[in-house]
């Protein structure tokens, strides 16, 4: 049950700022292009670190990886909503995507 709650709530994470960029882009000053490349960078990332998340999935076993790849989210999820403008707000989109595709990767294993 746990295990599901984490990936409802990574979904809802990853779909949200699609949401919320209607209430974020006037006091950030981000324009359709900056939103353009916040998305496209962060499925890129995540696509490049699908393969690293599931040989760190194997390696160190899903209790580890679950745990510091939890942290590293909640971190930075914190980071993303304290944005003060578009470079801050791609560099915490960018570090939280490296953890998500090992959030994914426990399903698997």
């Amino acid at each position: 049950m746990f295990l599901f709650l984490i990936f409802m709530i990574t979904y809802a994470d990853r779909e949200n700022i699609a949401i919320a960029f209607t209430a974020f882009s006037g006091p950030l000053n981000i324009n359709l292009v900056e939103y353009g490349v916040l998305t496209t960078a962060f499925f890129i990332t995540y696509t490049i670190f699908q393969i690293p998340g599931g040989m760190m999935s194997e390696r160190f076993g899903p209790r580890k990886i679950m745990t510091v790849a939890v942290a590293w989210w909640s971190t930075f999820t914190i980071m993303t909503g304290a944005s003060i403008d578009y470079i801050m707000m791609l560099l915490s989109r960018l570090f939280l995507v490296q953890v998500r595709p090992q959030v994914f990767q426990q399903r698997v294993i």
